[in-house]
């Protein structure tokens, strides 16, 4: 059973319901919260354990995905740090550090996985297990990602009354009222 919105021009769009999704599915913010900063803290074992092992390319590989995973995992809060949010140098490289957010860094994290399997394979179990936690937090990212459903324009549904456009060339009066930069009523 479709659900009926209304938004503030007073158009109106269907939001799919779907049939009953997993807790898993609709909490993925939450788990890709709780998940990212435990395969973190892994990376800083797996590093760890690595330069204990004496395998020291392996140690400095999985501490970079370590600090790496630091600030991605933490940039919601980094995120509220005013001083980022500035027009400066600080802000602009953080902008764009932020622009791997949602689907970007569960390709970012695939493809850091799959770096960490063409390094070592299966000489060393620490970049074999990295890689595997860090698809893993692919995976769940990408889930994030798509887990947002549609609002799509409503079509003829049962009994409700669709407005027809009006005919090519006519002239009618816009929909949307006009709104100035700075009005009370304006969007930003």
């Amino acid at each position: 059973m479709p659900l009926f919105l209304e938004n503030t021009y007073k158009d109106t769009a269907v939001l799919k319901v779907y049939r009953n999704p997993s807790w898993l599915y609709s909490h993925m913010t939450l788990v890709c919260r709780i998940v990212g900063p435990a395969v973190m803290v892994a990376m800083w074992a797996l590093a760890i354990s690595a330069f204990i092992s004496l395998y020291a390319a392996t140690g400095v590989y999985l501490l970079f995905i370590a600090i790496l995973l630091i600030f991605h995992e933490f940039s919601w809060l980094f995120n509220k740090i005013s001083y980022l949010r500035q027009d400066n140098v600080v802000g602009t490289c953080w902008r764009m550090f932020f622009w791997f957010d949602s689907w970007k860094r569960s390709i970012e994290y695939l493809f850091w996985g799959i770096i960490a399997f063409v390094i070592g394979g299966f000489t060393t179990w620490q970049l074999f297990v990295g890689g595997a936690l860090l698809m893993l937090l692919s995976v769940f990212y990408f889930l994030k990602a798509i887990r947002f459903t549609k609002i799509e324009p409503i079509q003829a549904i049962g009994d409700i009354p669709v407005n027809p456009p009006p005919p090519y060339g006519a002239a009618t009066a816009p929909t949307v009222p006009q709104i100035q930069w700075g009005d009370q009523y304006g969007k930003y």
